[in-house]
């Protein structure tokens, strides 16, 4: 399977709402995670050990992108 499982969606999911902060004056949110790049090594081998596929690199990179894009209120929705 080429696309992101459901699991590896959760947890990408859990690790970019972890990171997230929102000062009191800022009408938007920071986040820690907004690549792929920014992920750990060790959360990386994680995604790789559910499902590793060549394509791996750009899907995880297209769901965070997905992410930022479409903000808190989607992320919401994947961990309810």
């Amino acid at each position: 399977m080429r696309e992101l499982t459901k699991k590896q969606k959760n947890l990408i999911t859990r690790w970019v709402n972890e990171g997230k902060t929102k000062m009191p004056w800022e009408s938007y949110l920071h986040y820690k995670i907004q690549t792929v790049q920014d992920l750990s090594p060790e959360q990386y081998a994680v995604l790789e050990g559910i499902n590793d596929t060549e394509v791996l690199y750009q899907n995880v990179q297209r769901f965070i992108s997905d992410i930022m894009a479409r903000g808190q209120t989607w992320t919401k929705k994947i961990l309810h």
